[in-house]
């Protein structure tokens, strides 16, 4: 008997939490559907990604019209003044002159300087520590 009424308790319990559970998932959906915004609500909300879309749908449909051709021009009354030609020719005759490069001085100290340096010359691996001479 024993055996029985613990199977009955346990059946209760079960079909309680089962209950519980169904309970609060109809709860969460009558408080989801009171909630829930009107169509129109959410017709007057629009995303970031619905105002972009419908930029580009306007651009498209302008682009997508012919532009109109600009009026006629009216014909030309004004004649323009005769250029004179005797300044293109003074133009034409001038003489390109390249600038002669200036030529470098050395001071004789700097001179003397250079000339007695003598570049010892160090081994790479004399700097670092196992180099050739190093033990």
């Amino acid at each position: 008997m024993t055996g029985t009424k613990d199977t009955i308790r346990a059946l209760a319990i079960y079909a309680s939490v089962a209950g519980v559970l169904v309970g609060a998932i109809g709860a969460g959906a009558v408080a989801i559907a009171t909630h829930a915004p009107d169509k129109q609500q959410a017709a007057q909300e629009r995303s970031p990604l619905q105002a972009r879309l419908d930029s580009a749908r306007e651009i498209k449909e302008a682009l997508a019209r012919p532009i109109p051709a600009p009026e006629p021009l009216g014909p030309i009354s004004s004649k323009l003044k005769p250029q004179p030609q005797p300044l293109q020719a003074k133009v034409a005759e001038a003489k390109l002159q390249q600038p002669k490069p200036k030529p470098r001085r050395v001071v004789p100290q700097v001179r003397e300087v250079f000339a007695s340096f003598e570049p010892q010359p160090e081994p790479f691996f004399q700097l670092f520590a196992f180099g050739p001479g190093r033990r």
